[in-house]
């Protein structure tokens, strides 16, 4: 590289002048030393590391020091050309308000792996629009690849929950399965309920500081709100410890997408729709269901079953249901289905309208019918089945015959359109 002249800027004091190269393309940390050479982004040293596991075929991680030499020619033109704000124009586009952000959690390594595998990995933010000049251009994968399979609860697992009591002069932990179901969060222990978090709605969900419970590292809380109405419940916390740092922040994750915490777009349209009159709002002619955050929407709709069922049933029937979540070969149950004009319930029995297993709002649902993406359960054969997916969770269907499939799915992708089209006619 030729000496630099008096007030020549070197290649490196260039691509820091790119929009956003001041800062890491995924944490925000000042001053990034690393590049990804065919992404054309800056990044710091703890980020690229995470970027080497991804993989060559993703990115290639290069040093702006150690491998000053090739910071020349067509490759300085090329990542000149990009830059952190115009790459983050579009790979972070779709970046839901309530993701568990590096920059939050710095010390917190699976935070920082777990946003860069949804960035990079499973373009879970890309969104594939009017590219910025020299943005690199993918097509991001398969949204359904993103749900988990096969499941009737929006989010479950084992936990240890910080109890009330004291053993040996230290706090007391016991095992629990927390279970969450839309804005419903409760706490199990040999299959019953032990207790739930009341109210949820409005509650704030955090990580835990592995110093703060010693001994017991990975936990979360949840925080309920101070009302005044509730003396036993007003601004209690609820701490759970889970198996990994990894599971800690995929329940702070779906705690967050349940609570939709700084959803702007539902949070306006909410607020577009309560000025609305019932007849022209898809929610304001229905029972107990106001436009609001998905996770408020699904706890509306498991509240109001009843009402919507012996009001508003378009079709009913006997059904099974993989009820194993994440799992191709998860045992089929018993169920027993009613469509809606604005949400599909599952229910354990046909009677049993106060309890759905599953409660799917159709304005955020899409139809899976390719069986290649549905699990198969321990049927020990092909058999007949739909899927209807949407962000909170996954619901896998099987009924009697073949042609009661076809025919339930020619119900299911009618209603989903119709409950669509309904609600963004109400939100325009």
């Amino acid at each position: 590289m030729a000496a630099l002249e008096e007030g020549e800027k070197s290649n490196l004091e260039l691509m820091a002048e790119v929009p956003g190269n001041t800062s890491c393309c995924d944490c925000k940390v000042a001053a990034p030393e690393w590049a990804s050479i065919n992404l054309g982004v800056m990044m710091c040293l703890e980020c690229s590391g995470l970027h080497r596991q991804l993989g060559t075929h993703i990115s290639k991680v290069r040093s702006l020091k150690l491998d000053s030499k090739c910071w020349e020619g067509a490759l300085l033109a090329h990542m000149c050309s990009i830059g952190n704000t115009a790459f983050n124009s579009v790979w972070e586009a779709s970046l839901p308000a309530e993701t568990v952000l590096p920059q939050h959690h710095p010390d917190i390594s699976a935070v920082r792996e777990a946003f860069i595998v949804a960035k990079y990995q499973d373009h879970a933010f890309f969104k594939n629009e009017a590219t910025p000049a020299g943005a690199v251009d993918c097509p991001p994968a398969d949204p359904q690849e993103r749900f988990p399979l096969g499941s009737s609860v929006t989010h479950e697992g084992d936990v240890t929950k910080l109890s009330g009591g004291r053993m040996f002069g230290g706090n007391k932990w016991d095992a629990r399965q927390l279970r969450l179901q839309g804005c419903v969060l409760s706490y199990h222990a040999k299959g019953s309920e032990k207790g739930r978090v009341d109210p949820l709605r409005g509650c704030t969900a955090t990580l835990c500081d592995d110093d703060e419970f010693a001994g017991h590292p990975n936990c979360f809380a949840v925080q309920t709100p101070v009302t005044g109405n509730d003396a036993k419940n007003d601004g209690r916390r609820y701490v759970f410890q889970a198996p990994s740092k990894k599971d800690a922040v995929k329940w702070l994750q779906m705690l967050r997408y349940a609570l939709s915490d700084g959803n702007q777009s539902a949070s306006s349209a909410a607020a577009e729709l309560q000025q609305t009159d019932a007849a022209s709002s898809p929610f304001g002619s229905t029972p107990g269901v106001p436009y609001c955050g998905l996770g408020q929407v699904v706890d509306s709709l498991y509240c109001n079953a009843e009402q919507w069922v012996e009001t508003s049933t378009l079709k009913s029937g006997a059904a099974k249901q993989v009820g194993v979540p994440n799992n191709f070969c998860g045992q089929w149950h018993e169920r027993f289905a009613v469509l809606t004009p604005w949400c599909l319930f599952v229910f354990a029995r046909a009677g049993e309208w106060n309890h759905p297993t599953c409660s799917i709002p159709l304005q955020a649902a899409e139809l899976v019918d390719n069986p290649r993406l549905l699990p198969m359960g321990q049927s020990g054969s092909e058999i007949p089945r739909v899927g209807v997916s949407y962000p909170l969770g996954f619901c896998v269907l099987s009924f009697p015959t073949a042609e009661e499939t076809r025919a339930w799915g020619t119900a299911l992708k009618e209603a989903i359109q119709t409950a669509q089209e309904q609600t963004g006619a109400a939100a325009t």
